[in-house]
């Protein structure tokens, strides 16, 4: 990995091979979301959806929810987020910002992009995070109309 995280390039295979079973990768994926809070580990979530997205010529909505507060530079962390893959320059990525809930703009993504896959992180840098956003992993994958895949530790 070039981005310096601790995923090993055997366990992003594992992802893919298993992928192959579930049924919107093999009718094919036309849109992924990937929600980001910038930590390594929704790099990671996005590194997989350009692997994903290339080959099935796929697009990929990049979104960041912010619970309150003014957008100001979240753009630009987006921006740099995305320029850490130069291979995704072939890659349709568009960034979002919403505001409020994050696991409720989440869905409402999913559903207002008609995303087929979503792959997103359930750990934050920071431990007092954690549970808040293990927890929003759990109501993303309970509620979501497609597949969600989850990366990180």
């Amino acid at each position: 990995m070039s981005f310096g995280t601790k995923a090993s390039d055997s366990a992003i295979t594992a992802c893919l091979v298993g992928l192959a079973t579930v049924p919107s990768v093999t009718r094919g994926i036309k849109r992924i979301l990937v929600p980001t809070d910038f930590s390594e580990y929704s790099d990671m979530a996005l590194r997989l959806a350009i692997d994903l997205a290339g080959p099935q010529g796929a697009k990929i909505n990049l979104l960041h929810v912010l619970r309150s507060g003014d957008s100001n530079g979240q753009l630009q962390m987006m921006r740099k987020q995305i320029a850490r893959f130069p291979d995704s320059k072939d890659i349709e990525i568009i960034p979002e910002i919403r505001q409020g809930k994050v696991y409720e703009e989440i869905l409402n993504a999913e559903a207002e992009d008609n995303a087929d896959l979503i792959i997103m992180s359930r750990h934050r840098e920071s431990d007092s995070l954690l549970s808040l956003f293990r927890s929003i992993t759990a109501k993303v994958r309970k509620n979501a109309r497609s597949t969600v895949l989850v990366v990180g530790a």
